[in-house]
């Protein structure tokens, strides 16, 4: 059976595999130290663009598509190098009422790269970016090891 990809009304998109975090249950790494050698050298992958727009074309964004997430089970999205290149094509081929959905850690990158994100998701009404926080700032890094707790606070 083929799945007619335009009448699909949510996606999960995974973009990346690369994640500066190493949480401890995650299961890119082995306890928050080394990455899992079981995903070979999957640790370091990147979607292609191009691939991203042939399996997300302009028809479902402005049809039938209701949600799409970016999220990760081995990386964090904000970290694809085309990040920013992927949500801008997203909005410019999205209908009015797509919620777009971004699960990450937001400890990486500057306040500069958040302000520029926030400005070209903005459009999209039904936007929602979901900064992972575990515990205070005494207790958020034994978790989310690699990341600051302050770092995911002034990103939000």
């Amino acid at each position: 059976m083929r799945i007619n990809k335009n009448k699909l009304d949510w996606i999960q998109i995974d973009l990346t595999a690369r994640c500066q975090a190493s949480c401890i249950e995650c299961s890119r790494n082995i306890d928050g130290k080394e990455i899992n050698p079981y995903i070979g050298k999957s640790h370091s992958w990147d979607m292609p663009l191009d691939v991203f727009k042939k399996a997300v074309t302009p028809e479902m964004l402005s049809n039938n598509l209701q949600k799409i997430l970016f999220n990760g089970n081995f990386g964090d999205p904000c970290i694809h190098p085309q990040f920013l290149e992927i949500i801008r094509y997203v909005v410019k081929h999205a209908h009015k009422n797509l919620a777009v959905r971004v699960a990450t850690n937001g400890a990486m990158f500057n306040n500069e790269y958040w302000k520029e994100f926030a400005g070209i998701i903005w459009p999209l009404r039904y936007h929602r970016v979901i900064f992972a926080i575990d515990g205070l700032e005494d207790t958020h890094s034994i978790y989310r090891r690699g990341t600051k707790y302050q770092n995911v606070i002034d990103h939000a």
